[in-house]
């Protein structure tokens, strides 16, 4: 029996075609990622099949659609046996697929169009149904790049094969997560703290103290500690630099929230601030999962305080 694990992208691509500031490339053909993990176009009438298994049809009624699957994740099993009968991605390599290309590029794909399929004597198609997901869609906040193209899977092949053969620090573990999380949540009261938590995975250090007045050891400021650590990193690797200012005003924005001030409008300049903060969280755990002399820099208390010094 043939068994298939898919996820699949949606898109309106429509006239965005020739306006469209991201290039809109199809994928011609299957790409493998990682060993059994792939992206590619669906033959045949199979996008249409998952978009039926996958939305509740009503009673006597399916709507009309304006949209597609343009290209789906999918995993092939060769040894049946070695999986579980009825879980869908049991160990989570084509999630962490899907998650680890927005460190590529950003996109809305989630679980929402996910679905194994068995063929035998005919195709059966089992939508994934499980409460325990987060969210079944992804929230970017450039809605109008929403897709991948075939030249964005070498960068993500690369990011994969690192995920699952190297031995990453904790710290790089818990800002990924944190990563994720912000992205499968829609109100930016939730994100922008998830963000700064992924910072903060990366570089707070518990109980640190510094030397104060007289000599005397004090509790650091852990804005300070946002501030000073991501300027380290900028000098580091300049792709990787932010102002000061502006590390500032986004630690700030994420304290507003957590304290209970709730967050202001989401006007441009705060909308650039969490492109900024965004951005730079998805380039630091990029370069760690790329380069791993990077990583190290976050695999021990000591190290980050010799790399990453007040």
């Amino acid at each position: 029996m043939d068994v298939v694990d898919y996820i699949a992208a949606i898109n309106i691509f429509g006239q965005r075609r020739a306006s469209a500031s991201r290039p809109i490339t199809d994928f011609i053909q299957p790409l493998q990622i990682h060993e059994d993990v792939w992206i590619g176009p669906l033959q045949g009438d199979l996008g249409v099949a998952i978009l039926n298994a996958c939305e509740p049809p009503g009673e006597n009624y399916r709507r009309g659609r304006d949209y597609y699957v343009p290209y789906a994740f999918w995993r092939i099993y060769k040894d049946l046996a070695a999986t579980s009968r009825f879980d869908f991605d049991p160990d989570n390599r084509l999630f962490a697929a899907v998650a680890l290309s927005r460190l590529v590029h950003p996109t809305t794909i989630g679980t929402y169009y996910s679905a194994r399929v068995r063929m035998d004597n005919c195709r059966r198609i089992e939508p994934l149904r499980k409460p325990t997901r987060l969210n079944p869609w992804a929230f970017p906040i450039d809605t109008d790049q929403d897709w991948l193209i075939p030249d964005d899977i070498p960068g993500l092949s690369k990011l994969v094969k690192s995920y699952f053969s190297a031995t990453l620090p904790l710290r790089i573990k818990r800002a990924l997560i944190c990563l994720e999380t912000s992205f499968l949540n829609y109100y930016v009261e939730y994100s922008w703290p998830l963000i700064i938590t992924g910072f903060e995975s990366l570089v707070r250090i518990k109980d640190e103290k510094i030397a104060g007045r007289k000599g005397k050891r004090v509790s650091v400021n852990s804005k300070r500690v946002f501030v000073d650590r991501l300027s380290a990193l900028g000098m580091i690797d300049p792709v990787l630099a932010l102002s000061r200012n502006d590390l500032e005003e986004i630690y700030d924005l994420r304290s507003d929230i957590v304290h209970g001030s709730g967050f202001p409008d989401l006007d441009d300049e705060r909308k650039r601030l969490f492109r900024c903060a965004r951005g730079l969280l998805r380039s630091i755990l990029r370069k760690a999962l790329l380069e791993p002399g990077f990583a190290a820099i976050f695999a021990k208390d000591e190290d980050i305080r010799r790399f990453l010094p007040l």
